[in-house]
């Protein structure tokens, strides 16, 4: 298995909605917006079912029932390195996108 085609990139700028309205062209095209998820992480962080907070550890949406979390590989003690530049765009995530 080519391990590389189950990773997908995400951007916390919640694929470019914010681009032309509260981040320009430059902010969305900084290397600090953007995550290497796997497909099932990228598709419910794009839904706003997961986020991260400034310490990188996985904030996970009220909306996903505790029993069902297992199967979707989500954990609340989950983390991952986000850079100082990744803070912003990933606050952005928090506030604008993640379903609380």
């Amino acid at each position: 298995m080519n391990v590389i085609y189950a990773f997908i990139g995400s951007h916390p700028d919640y694929n470019g909605v914010a681009s032309g309205k509260v981040m320009g062209g430059a902010q969305r095209l900084s290397e600090s917006n953007g995550l290497l998820l796997c497909a099932n992480h990228d598709k419910l962080f794009d839904q706003g079912y997961i986020s991260f907070d400034c310490d990188g550890k996985m904030l996970i949406s009220g909306e996903i029932p505790s029993d069902m979390q297992p199967f979707m590989n989500i954990y609340a003690n989950s983390r991952i390195e986000l850079t100082d530049g990744m803070k912003p765009f990933m606050k952005y995530h928090r506030e604008t996108v993640f379903k609380k």
